[in-house]
Parts: structure tokens; C-alpha cells; sequence
């Protein structure tokens, strides 16, 4: 599976695949065959989030999709250049998306910021490394920032109106990982792993962050000075 995700009451579970399918399981139900399969996807779908009415993808195709479950429709938002979209994120209000676009050798990848709504690009945000594996992104607590883990074993924050870097964490200290290739194999940490930080969260109500790199290490992050409680080290 790409990715997957708890909706309704948590009693369904959503996964994403290289199928070109998403699946819904009922988690209540021994039946191991899955109560629904959405088969709208031109390529492997990489992502997959819920909310009250909708779910939202991203695909290799490079598009977003919504589907309104209560209207019974689908939008699908193809962004630019095509880039592979390995990762969606919805923000704390319910109104934006974030898109984690894969770069290529000449280019290092993007996230775009895009209104829910419409499918309109708001926003881009670029100065990680996302070339080879499937990163994704988060918002901030208050929606006011953007994060997102990359290659070269940082953690980039943006200021959502801004598009600047307002501040970069080191996760890893490996800088020379993270470009050998589209498998796993470094993910459990050791000699020679990849210093790739492939997933991060956010805190709902609190500035904390939640980062997981390919070092097999998971990092909790607070504001400087710590005022938050957060574990995390500094910038």
C-alpha cells in the first residue's frame, strides 16, 4: 500500500496502492475483502486522506483527487509539470492541500500549496531534496507554516504566506544519503543508512512537530527555547 488512513469514526480504513486503486477495509468485519475499490487513477496512487465527505489522493500521474462521497463526484487537479505526487496534506481548517511533488535530476522537487474548493495553486514551496523517495508534508498547528522532511536529512519549514524558509532542522547528520534509489533497504537504521526524513506531523493545538527519518530514529520538535514542552533539538 502507499499510504492509508482512518476515516468516518475510525471504523474504516483507506489504503492507497501501485494497483492504481484505493480500497476501503472495514475494520470491524473479519472479512478480509475490502467494502469498497475506487478505480479512477490513470497510475500508482501514493496517498490517501479522509475527511467527513470526501477522499483526497495523490497519484504518479501528478494529480490530486477529491471525491465527494455525498455528490458523487470526482475533480481531479493536475499540477503543472506532471511531477509524480507522493504525498497530500489537508489543513487544520479544512480549506488548503498540500501536494508533495517528486523533482528530477535537474530539479529537487516542490510542495504546492492548492485551495480545496477549486484546485486552485495558491502556493509553492521549494529548498528540500524530494528526487527518489516518497516524501510527504504537513501544516503547522496554526496553519500559518509548512513542513516537509527532506532527502539530505532536514526538515524544512516555510511561512505559508511568505514561501520562505523560516526555519531548518537537522534530523540526520548523514548528508550523503537519500539518493541511492527508490527502495526501503536503509530504513532500519545502521552503517551506511540513508539520512531521508520521509514523514512528518504536527501537533493539532501545539507548535510540535513529529519527524521519522530512514536513520530509524523518530524526532519530536519543539519552538526554539523549548517553551512548549517539546522534546526535539534545536536548528
Amino acid at each position: 500500500a502507499g499510504g492509508g488512513r482512518k476515516g468516518g469514526a475510525g471504523t474504516v480504513l483507506l489504503t492507497a496502492s501501485y494497483d492504481r486503486t484505493v480500497r476501503a477495509w472495514d475494520l470491524r468485519s473479519r472479512d478480509r475483502a475490502p467494502i469498497q475499490v475506487i478505480e479512477d487513477f490513470k497510475d500508482s496512487v501514493t496517498s490517501v486522506l479522509a475527511t467527513e465527505s470526501e477522499i483526497i489522493t495523490g497519484c504518479v500521474d501528478g494529480a490530486v483527487r477529491c471525491f465527494d462521497l455525498r455528490a458523487g463526484e470526482v475533480r481531479a487537479d493536475h499540477l503543472g509539470a506532471g511531477d509524480p505526487v507522493t504525498g497530500v496534506a489537508i489543513s487544520h481548517d479544512g480549506n488548503c492541500l498540500l501536494a508533495s511533488c517528486l523533482g528530477s535530476s535537474s530539479s529537487d522537487g516542490t510542495v504546492q500549496l492548492l485551495e480545496k474548493a477549486t484546485g486552485q495553486r495558491l502556493a509553492s514551496y521549494a529548498g528540500h531534496r524530494h528526487r527518489d523517495y516518497a516524501l510527504a508534508a504537513a501544516f503547522a498547528h496554526d496553519d500559518a507554516h509548512v513542513l516537509s522532511g527532506s532527502e539530505d536529512g532536514r526538515v524544512l519549514i516555510w511561512d505559508l504566506v511568505e514561501q520562505r524558509v523560516a526555519r531548518a532542522l537537522r534530523h540526520s547528520s548523514n548528508e550523503n544519503g537519500g539518493s541511492g534509489g527508490h527502495s526501503n533497504k536503509n530504513s532500519g537504521g545502521g552503517g551506511g543508512g540513508s539520512s531521508c526524513v520521509v514523514g512528518v506531523g504536527a501537533h493539532p493545538k501545539r507548535p510540535l512537530a513529529l519527524t521519522a527519518g530512514y536513520d530509524g530514529r523518530c524526532l519530536l520538535w519543539g519552538p526554539p527555547g523549548g517553551g512548549s514542552g517539546g522534546g526535539g533539538g534545536g536548528g
